[in-house]
């Protein structure tokens, strides 16, 4: 377990605004590890601090592969890295990390054990790096455990699901609950016919649990059902919902979400009647019941597969992830857009060379854009690029951004954020020595940017109401001046960002971007002349 705040290993390069491009990249962080190997860097978060917190694995001499956070500002400059060896010395890695409503971040994956297989895990940490605690678990028969995915909910406990494996009941999805504080609350296991997996879960509005994942059949053939489950915040099944389509075949979930409409969509793969496997996705109440299943399938008869989802400001749902070309073996990266009702409202796919062509991360921006990162084709045969492809909301494709590593190799972006300060920021791994974290930050110039000439002067200000529905009431003493207003939800994200005219002593921010956030607990943060002044909890009721 070490925190490090050296940069020599670090590689950084600064491109000067200009703009003859629809994107401008900012800066590009590497890290290399000092063991020359496998450095994958998983998910991004932008905090509530304005820093970046990535996790991933880094390859370590001495100690094969650690569960790494890093902590970058947003100028690209190093904070700190923590590593997590293991007691075995062995592969351990971060999938998934997020921020607290306590300001704390916490990151989940795997950690070989002492003579136990692979471990859950799950680290907190402070956000200056120092290790708050290490959970691990570990089921009774010693056989492989595996976190994939983390939230925090609006309980203020941690929830975690993956897959925990046995000689009995093979893979068992499970889901673990604990405290902020790292006690253990409860263990779900959903044990199904056979192998059964957790891929991604999200805390609702409505305060229950919902995981997306994968459900063998009984007859034990390695073909899946789409499987989504809802528990209580207490661990109790509240039910289990099946998908199995046309074909009786595999079928499986990737990604989920909750919209703010109050319903579950979600998305990943399901074979089609003579169609190879079809990108769906599937709209649920909060009571389990089928709204309806949307289906997208290419004329080629090729895979078409879901990766990841959103639920937009203008609620619309996206979903990006890979649709079959005409070849096999190549595919196009796809993003597609469908209304709550299910309706398609556009679909769009981006292919420029022999290779497959994946969107794994998506994220709906406070200027109402929608990034998405992934894999395209590079200038060499069989060479893939980390990618980033810009939509309107009508589906209109802005610019597409690919970094090369220069070495032909598979570069990739796995996580993308657009961060509370307007800048886009991803996280993946590209080729140098051998893999590299690749975190890299790009500027719209397509988005207006409005100049903030702040006052220098310092001002006492405070929301009138610490709850609000739909409009927030801030009262100042001082005034007129311009205010940056932004809003974080409980895991980080900025979710309202606007340069506001305070002109009298009551400002109303009111605003259908405010008026359409789900229930729950909010963070403002409030700058004069780009320097934070305050900060608030809100709930917004």
């Amino acid at each position: 377990m070490k925190k490090i705040n050296q940069t020599s290993e670090v590689v950084i390069f600064l491109l000067f605004p200009s703009l003859l491009f629809p994107q401008i990249q900012r800066w590009v962080y590497r890290y290399n590890g000092s063991g020359n190997s496998m450095d994958w860097a998983y998910s991004i978060i932008y905090g509530s601090d304005g820093n970046l917190y990535v996790a991933g694995n880094t390859y370590e001499s001495g100690s094969s592969n650690d569960f790494t956070i890093m902590s970058l500002t947003t100028n690209g400059t190093l904070r700190w890295i923590y590593r997590y060896n293991g007691p075995a010395n062995g592969f351990d890695l971060s999938n998934s990390i997020v921020e607290g409503g306590d300001g704390n971040i916490y990151a989940t994956g795997y950690s070989d054990g002492s003579g136990t297989s692979s471990d859950l895990v799950v680290i907190s940490l402070t956000k200056t790096g120092q290790e708050r605690w290490v959970y691990r678990y570990n089921n009774p028969s010693n056989w492989g455990d595996y976190g994939y995915k983390i939230v925090y909910g609006n309980d203020e406990n941690l929830y975690i699901t993956g897959l925990s494996s046995n000689p009995a009941t093979h893979w068992d999805l499970i889901v673990i609950s604990l405290t902020s504080n790292g006690q253990e609350r409860w263990i779900y296991k959903y044990i199904g016919p056979q192998d059964d997996v957790g891929r991604d879960i999200v805390y609702g509005e409505d305060g229950n649990i919902y995981v997306v994942g994968e459900t063998e059949n009984e007859a034990g053939n390695e073909v899946f059902d789409f499987l989504i489950i809802s528990l209580n915040n207490n661990g109790q099944e509240r039910w289990v919902y099946r998908y199995n389509g046309p074909a009786n075949e595999t079928d499986g979930g990737y990604a989920i979400c909750y919209g703010g409409d109050g319903n579950i969509y979600a998305t990943g793969q399901s074979k089609g009647a003579g169609t190879a496997y079809d990108f769906p996705i599937i709209s649920l109440t909060t009571n389990g019941e089928e709204r309806w299943v949307y289906r997208y399938t290419t004329p080629y008869e090729l895979d078409d597969i879901g990766e990841c989802i959103t639920y937009g400001l203008d609620n619309n749902i996206y979903a990006g992830g890979t649709a079959g070309y005409e070849y096999p073996g190549v595919s196009d990266f796809t993003v597609l857009s469908v209304d709550t009702n299910g309706n398609e409202r556009w679909v769009d796919r981006y292919y420029q060379g022999v290779v497959p062509h994946i969107a794994s991360s998506i994220t709906y921006g406070t200027n109402h854009k929608i990034y998405a990162t992934g894999y395209l084709a590079g200038p060499q045969y069989y060479e893939t690029l980390l990618g980033v492809i810009c939509y309107t909301p009508q589906g209109e494709r802005k610019w597409v951004y690919t970094y090369d590593t220069t070495i032909a190799n598979l570069d990739r972006g796995n996580s993308i954020v657009y961060g509370g300060d307007g800048y886009i920021y991803v996280a993946g791994y590209g080729k140098g020595v051998s893999d590299d974290w690749l975190i890299i930050s790009l500027e719209d110039t397509t988005t207006t940017k409005i100049n903030e000439n702040l006052s220098e002067r310092t001002f006492l200000i405070y929301p009138f109401f610490n709850f609000f529905k739909d409009k927030i009431i801030l009262y100042s003493g001082l005034y007129p001046r311009f205010l940056k207003i932004s809003l974080y939800n409980n895991s980080g994200m900025c979710i309202f960002d606007k340069t506001i005219l305070l002109n009298e002593k009551f400002l109303t921010i009111k605003d259908e971007e405010i008026k359409n956030l789900p229930k729950g607990i909010y963070f403002l943060k409030i700058l004069s002349n780009k320097k934070e002044m305050v900060k608030f909890k809100l709930i917004k009721f």
